[in-house]
């Protein structure tokens, strides 16, 4: 054996070939190259190298066990950090990402990620025709649509992140195309949402969770993402420095994955809050690191689902970061992920929190009613500042120009968002009763913005709004919100979880008509079983 070979050749105790920048060895077993250069953080000769060869031998096992069965997976693809950087222009054909150059960025932790690739690296050899066309399809149509200033005739509505502007930051998508195939977890969990994505589109009905598939597609995929994944976070205690790093950052897009397949396929059971509570675990590092837009997308992600997991479900918040901190400090902007500013997200997660303490007070029959109308108050001002901002842009003239801006978009939908906040906090501090005159008033106000929405796929970005008025909704108005929600909510190809919220809503209705005084969504929730992010 040369004394000059890759460290993973060294450890492993294997002959290398010598080859730069990345051993022909380890990159055809699916390892990560840890080349020739300074000795690894993890060859201490403790604790961390037997874990890492532990690893090491699970990844040789697993990548012979799956050729001997010939299954085509990603093989080989380098870890995203031994990446060269040049981007093909083959790959992605997309006239925003054919003008970028290859880049690395640099976080505040020293970490440095290949935003793109090399074109001669014959890594790219092993993709199979349906695995290609899934990855296309995915980062075509279903992350985002290219065209942000596309009508909202299309599909764009439907997709992960449909605010996103990849052009803004100047790298194109070769970050993204980096991550997906740098890593086999993540690969395999975006290969199973791609094709579900992909089948409810060009389906008739929207399909389930795993219907109607050949074992060898979606099921595989899901579940060998999922099993990978779970040896990993066994491991992540031992998880430091950069390359620790790199492993959360790997580990937390492949959760979100998961959460987004369980979210658009409205799988109502607890598999979404098991995989948001293991990503908890991940966030500490990320959440020290700024000035890093594909840590920011994925923790904005997270932020996204947290707190509406929680205004839906009642699901426990994350407790490892500052969800104000975050949403206040400006470099996470989730009107470019969602469509709905900050500021009126941070809002719902205050009356979140004072939902919380008043329950926790009521609880220990401990409740001061005079502080609960004192922060009600605080926060009411503060969402009717924002309403008026938004009302002082005249957006009823935007939603009839034929000239709708992304921008115009957002505070059409930041408005619905707020003003389901405004009827969250009249129920919390007077009640569920549709007859109050601030909840008559904010759910009519709620009502029209909803009808104002230019096109009616707009609601698959509105869906806790939607479900709040809807459950708030006197009788006299249901039929009104029907004709709102009713054709959207059935048709051909939805993804999300509209047609649930639809069903939380009449199930609402019904207990009221039974007597049920006091139900809001979150009791329609608890009695129908829906346990989903809205």
């Amino acid at each position: 054996r040369s004394l000059h070979g890759c460290w993973t050749c060294r450890v492993r105790r294997k002959k290398c070939d010598e080859l730069h920048p990345l051993c022909s060895n380890c990159t055809g077993l699916n390892l990560s190259c840890d080349g020739y250069g300074p000795r690894p953080a993890w060859l201490d000769g403790g604790v961390l190298e037997k874990s890492q060869a532990v690893r090491i031998k699970r990844i040789v096992k697993q990548t012979i066990k799956r050729r001997s069965r010939n299954l085509s997976g990603p093989v080989p693809f380098p870890e995203i950090s031994t990446l060269p950087t040049a981007l093909p222009t083959s790959s992605v054909s997309s006239e925003e990402d054919s003008t970028s150059e290859s880049v690395v960025c640099s976080t505040t932790s020293g970490i440095d990620i290949p935003m793109s690739w090399d074109p001669s690296y014959n890594a790219c050899r092993s993709f199979c025709r349906n695995e290609a066309a899934l990855l296309m399809h995915y980062l075509d149509q279903a992350f985002y649509s290219r065209d942000r200033f596309v009508a909202f005739g299309s599909d764009r509505l439907y997709t992960q992140f449909p605010f996103h502007n990849s052009s803004a930051n100047g790298t194109g998508r070769g970050w993204l195309l980096t991550l997906l195939t740098g890593d086999e977890t993540i690969y395999f969990a975006t290969l199973a949402f791609s094709q579900y994505h992909r089948d409810s589109k060009f389906s008739r009905k929207r399909p389930s969770l795993f219907e109607n598939l050949r074992p060898s597609e979606r099921v595989d995929y899901y579940i060998f993402a999922l099993k990978e994944l779970q040896l990993r976070l066994g491991e992540a205690h031992t998880w430091i420095g950069s390359e620790g790093m790199l492993r959360s950052i790997k580990a937390l897009a492949c959760i979100l994955q998961f959460v987004f397949l369980e979210v658009f396929s409205s799988n109502s059971s607890s598999d979404w809050s098991v995989h948001l509570r293991a990503a908890t675990a991940l966030l500490p590092p990320l959440v020290q690191t700024r000035d890093h837009f594909a840590i920011e997308l994925l923790l904005g992600a997270f932020l996204w689902l947290d707190i509406l997991a929680h205004v839906s479900t009642r699901a426990k918040l994350s407790s490892q970061f500052n969800h104000e901190v975050l949403l206040e400090r400006g470099n996470i902007q989730l009107e470019r992920l969602f469509g709905c500013k900050n500021w009126a997200m941070l809002l719902i997660f205050k009356v979140s929190q004072l939902d919380n303490w008043k329950r926790e007070c009521e609880e220990n029959r401990k409740l001061n009613v005079a502080e609960l109308v004192r922060q009600g108050v605080k926060i009411e001002a503060a969402l009717n500042q924002g309403l008026a901002g938004i009302l002082s842009q005249n957006t009823s003239q935007m939603r009839t120009s034929s000239n709708f801006t992304p921008e115009d978009q957002c505070s059409a939908i930041t408005e619905v968002f707020a003003l389901a906040a405004l009827t969250y906090l009249h129920v919390v501090v007077s009640g569920a009763h549709p007859d109050q005159p601030e909840i008559n008033d904010s759910v009519a106000r709620a009502m029209d913005a909803l009808g104002a929405l230019r096109d009616r796929k707009l609601l698959a970005r509105v869906v806790w709004p939607a479900c709040v008025t809807g459950c708030m909704v006197s009788e006299d108005k249901q039929n009104t919100f029907r004709d709102l929600v009713a054709v959207e909510c059935f048709a051909q190809g939805v993804l999300g979880t509209l047609p649930q919220a639809h069903e939380i809503v009449e199930h609402c209705w019904k207990e009221r008509e039974a007597g049920a005084g006091n139900c809001e969504w979150f009791s329609a929730v608890k009695s129908i079983g829906l346990h989903l992010p809205l």
